[in-house]
């Protein structure tokens, strides 16, 4: 009954420069994300991570609800709600017996919207998770499938960035040309994957407070793996921006096509 619980749940369902090349470079960038963000403003749509944590121990009650559950987030996936979904089947912690967490980017006009959506699963209307909602940027990268593959990695880590200071798009030209050049190329060799990053909130975080700065999930063997790869970063080298990780297991769904 727990594997077929597990697999009822698994199987349903991230400027101007002062000289014209870097300009023309940059621009290119949020040129990328512009695109992006027009693609999604269709819908009139926003970007929102979300994790859960178990608040029952009632595990009877879980599993009289899973099917139910895992049906509502397959018609959320298809319906283009949700997407880049990953599920911890060995978490330290918030974990209920053997069921997995899961993390997931969900979309909505508003935060209340997002949070009408979720209100509306059976999981949180029976109180059985409670939903922690992150607003994010517009998603910049997403996953080289193939690189991932060729690793052979089956653990990924969500990285929660956040800006420590103004970054000046003059001023700092050089070295938002090297964040963005080794996030590009980190992506490219399949080390990290759904890339969601608010460029205007990175130039000045007085703006949109509200919302996460960057999100990006990272395929490491081990913790120490991926911390060294975001400590390699030139934004955390340099002091700009700070980052929390934490384990999210393993990628479940993408983007339903």
């Amino acid at each position: 009954m727990k594997k077929l619980l597990l697999i009822a749940i698994v199987g349903t369902t991230l400027m101007a420069c002062n000289n014209q090349q870097k300009e023309k470079k940059i621009k290119t960038i949020v040129q990328t994300e512009n695109s992006t963000d027009n693609e999604n403003s269709k819908f009139g749509r926003k970007n929102f991570a979300v994790i859960w944590k178990w608040t029952t121990t009632d595990v009877e009650k879980v599993e009289k609800n899973t099917l139910k559950f895992a049906d509502e987030m397959n018609a959320l996936w298809k319906n283009g709600d949700i997407e880049n979904a990953y599920y911890n089947a060995d978490s330290k912690i918030d974990k209920l017996e053997h069921l997995p967490n899961v993390s997931f980017f969900l979309k909505s006009k508003t935060l209340d919207g997002a949070k009408e959506i979720l209100n509306n699963l059976t999981f949180v209307k029976e109180g059985i998770v409670t939903p922690i909602i992150y607003p994010v940027g517009t998603k910049w990268l997403g996953r080289n499938k193939k690189a991932i593959n060729k690793k052979g990695i089956k653990n990924s880590f969500v990285a929660v960035w956040s800006t420590l200071r103004v970054v000046d798009p003059i001023k700092d030209g050089d070295i938002i040309m090297e964040q963005s050049t080794k996030l590009l190329k980190l992506n490219e060799t399949g080390d990290i994957e759904n890339v969601y990053w608010d460029l205007e909130k990175v130039n000045d975080p007085t703006k949109n407070k509200e919302i996460t700065d960057f999100v990006f999930f990272v395929n490491a063997n081990s913790e120490d793996e991926a911390r060294k790869i975001c400590d390699n970063l030139p934004f955390t080298k340099a002091g700009i921006a700070s980052y929390s990780l934490q384990s999210v297991g393993v990628f479940w769904l993408g983007e339903y096509k």
